[in-house]
């Protein structure tokens, strides 16, 4: 999820984002452990909230 603001003449841009946002878990794969499983955990399963400013130089 993404959303921003940009300035009429499109130099500055401020946005906030989210991945993972209803934090749901999620596993990359699994692999095979000492007769069992063991669920390998994918970095982007980690909630994440931040925010973000843009700014065009020149022309």
């Amino acid at each position: 999820m993404n959303a921003g603001l940009t300035s009429p003449n499109g130099k500055y841009r401020f946005g906030v984002f989210a991945r993972n946002a209803l934090d749901t878990f999620f596993t990359a794969g699994r692999q095979a452990n000492n007769g069992g499983w063991t669920n390998v955990l994918n970095p982007e399963s980690v909630r994440t909230v931040g925010f973000s400013l843009d700014y065009k130089f020149g022309g």
